[in-house]
């Protein structure tokens, strides 16, 4: 699955490795291949499309020129014109939501910029299907036979999760005194346990023990339900999701509901990419999610720009997206529609082909765009350290409000803000079960399943723990430690069932 970060390959001899919305890193990179040592590329992450730039002052397709892929659509977005700037092959995921909001971003972007420029791109779309392999080999193809200048290719969700992403999760388990989670997380290859790590250090640094972790394919299947069948058994109910495909997490949770894992006293968080795609949510699915918190990666949707670009978005996603059942665009959008801009507008201001010299005029750039600022500082973007909190509820959400790392949560962002140690200070929650008290996150014990309570057997101090044995072979457990623990478990508001058990220590 890709998502949540652009890699613009050109052809140059430094690396940048890093996201656009994120932050950009200079490292060095060579891969060699059969034929031979591939030469060095500079990398310009930003969104999950995969584009190729080929350079060309004449981009009509003649007989006896390169002929295009196979399962290619071709956009002339402005025309065909022997004055166009470039052509944009473009490898894309037109089966996921993300992939779709992407596309059409990126058509609105070169429509945007042909008429802010007056030069012209023409966009073609190879479908990878959702496959990282077709979407490499189609990148070695077009380095290796079609001799492109550019690729913005796709980066897994797994290299793009964020650190503070997961340690917002952790506030807000800590926000609400739940001391044990349980995690879900999608298993796509080893660069998943990068996700597990994240959220291992972060639940460490706010004291919040990982109950039981639950790793599920990538794809739908009967382990699914064994899986969850597991977690329930157990007495934890705080539930953190980690999933990056849609289908996946609407029948994760379709199952949750009908085994009656979203009842009161429950707690599931989400993270991206998953929360990012709620939206695009009909009522049946999001009828399985009420009461669940999400997490997701906050892009200011206010101004005329905005406004501009969501009214172009609806209409043209509508109309190429029938099937689908919201036409809001999403952050994959604004990130898709800032990095296209950002790449055309570098196209547009110089003539040298080589790499080295488009990225030098990327990193000069310094404006606001859709997703946020623009700015490269250091060779680098800021991070995004910012995060919106989201409560699904009827047919959509509540915005609740957000968390900034090393400033806590607020209602809202900016100078004015004020910030809270606590999420309770935002406002009211409506939690699985729909009850608007706070979850317990755990389960009592039942009489199937006591509380194991251990007792030394080998206490020396005989008037605080004594354990004998009568003569039918039953332990008795006697003394002043017993006694407390019995009386004090009469004065809880509720019944627990629990069992002693004799071990060897003291």
């Amino acid at each position: 699955m890709f998502c949540g970060c652009w890699c613009i390959m050109l052809n140059s001899d430094g690396v940048v490795d890093g996201m656009i919305e994120n932050k950009f890193r200079f490292t060095q990179w060579k891969e060699k291949s059969r034929e031979g040592p591939l030469p060095l590329w500079a990398f310009l992450c930003s969104s999950p499309l995969l584009c190729a730039f080929n350079w060309a002052k004449t981009i009509v397709q003649k007989e006896s020129g390169p002929r295009p892929f196979r399962n290619v659509e071709s956009h002339p977005e402005g025309g065909f014109n022997l004055n166009s700037t470039g052509i944009i092959e473009a490898i894309a995921d037109k089966i996921t939501r993300n992939g779709k909001e992407e596309i059409v971003a990126i058509k609105i972007a070169l429509e945007d910029f042909y008429q802010y420029s007056n030069q012209r791109f023409v966009l073609q779309i190879r479908n990878s299907q959702g496959d990282p392999l077709k979407a490499t080999l189609a990148a070695r193809e077009l380095i290796n036979k079609r001799h492109v200048q550019a690729i913005i290719g796709p980066q897994s969700w797994e290299e793009t999760t964020s650190v503070a992403e997961m340690k917002a999760v952790a506030a807000i388990v800590q926000s609400w005194k739940w001391h044990s989670v349980n995690i879900i997380y999608e298993e796509r290859d080893a660069s998943s346990t990068q996700v597990l790590s994240y959220l291992y250090s972060a639940f460490s640094e706010a004291c919040v023990h990982v109950s039981q972790i639950s790793s599920i394919p990538p794809f739908v299947s009967s382990s699914l339900s064994q899986e969850l069948e597991k977690l329930r058994e157990g007495q934890c109910r705080v539930f953190v999701v980690v999933i990056s495909s849609l289908p996946l997490a609407i029948i994760l949770f379709e199952i949750a509901n009908k085994m009656n894992m979203m009842e009161k006293n429950s707690v599931w968080i989400i993270a991206d990419p998953f929360t990012s795609l709620v939206h695009s949510l009909n009522a049946s699915a999001l009828s399985s999610m009420q009461g669940i918190l999400g997490v997701k990666g906050n892009f200011p949707v206010i101004g005329h720009q905005y406004e501009d670009f969501c009214l172009k978005f609806r209409q043209k996603f509508s109309s190429e997206n029938p099937q689908e059942f919201n036409n809001e665009p999403g952050i994959f959008a604004a990130h898709a529609y800032d990095a296209a801009w950002t790449l055309a507008l570098a196209m547009s201001k110089t003539n040298n082909k080589r790499g080295q010299v488009l990225l030098d005029k990327i990193l000069l750039y310094n404006f606001t765009g859709l997703s946020g600022k623009i700015q490269f500082n250091g060779q680098k973007l800021p991070p995004s350290h910012t995060f919106q909190i989201i409560n699904v509820i009827g047919n959509g959400y509540k915005e609740i409000g957000f968390w900034s790392d090393g400033l806590g949560f607020s209602n809202h962002i900016g100078q004015n803000a004020t910030h809270f140690s606590s999420m309770k200070e935002l406002g009211q929650v409506l939690w699985p079960g729909r009850p608007w008290d706070t979850p317990r996150g755990w389960t009592l014990p039942t009489i199937d399943k006591p509380l194991r309570v251990g007792v030394p057997a080998l206490s020396t101090l005989k008037q605080f723990i004594d354990i004998t044995h009568d003569q039918s072979g039953n332990t008795i457990f006697q003394g002043f430690t017993i006694d407390l623990f019995r009386e004090t478990v009469k004065f809880l508001p509720y019944h627990l069932p629990y069992k002693l058990y004799a071990f060897n220590d003291t």
